[in-house]
């Protein structure tokens, strides 16, 4: 699931890495990632450091392409759980489809912790996986 609707931070995780060329710009136009972590500590200033080493920032207009992406993030996230949902239900039904590896379905067995993680009636994101019968 994409930082819309999970918030791996409070649930335990110490460092979470988001990819921004995905989801968060939504243009594929830009090459970027988030790096967060909870709280300012050493691992904190370690990469930090790193960044100011390597060169890692953003130049400006990167900056600006991944702004514009965020602008419509939430709608563009909502709208690709609601599609795939009813993807993952047609298939679900389809006699050629032996399964369909979706959370926002009763029937995958992370259904339920979903549920607890993915926070908000956003959904739970727009991948699904489908297995063709042999």
């Amino acid at each position: 699931s994409a930082a819309v609707t999970t918030q791996p931070l409070l649930l335990g995780a110490d460092i979470v890495f988001h990819s921004a060329t995905k989801y968060l710009n939504g243009h594929s136009d830009v090459l970027a990632g988030a790096l967060v972590t909870g709280n300012v500590n050493a691992r904190w200033e370690e990469m930090a450091s790193l960044r100011t080493k390597i060169g890692a920032p953003l130049a400006p207009f990167e900056c600006w392409l991944l702004i514009r992406g965020l602008r419509t993030l939430f709608v563009r996230y909502r709208q690709a759980s609601a599609n795939a949902i009813i993807l993952a239900r047609h298939f679900e039904k389809h006699p050629k489809i032996d399964r369909v590896l979706y959370p926002g379905l009763a029937s995958h067995k992370g259904h339920d912790i979903a549920r607890r993680q993915m926070t908000d009636e956003r959904g739970e994101g727009g991948t699904h996986c489908e297995a063709m019968g042999g």
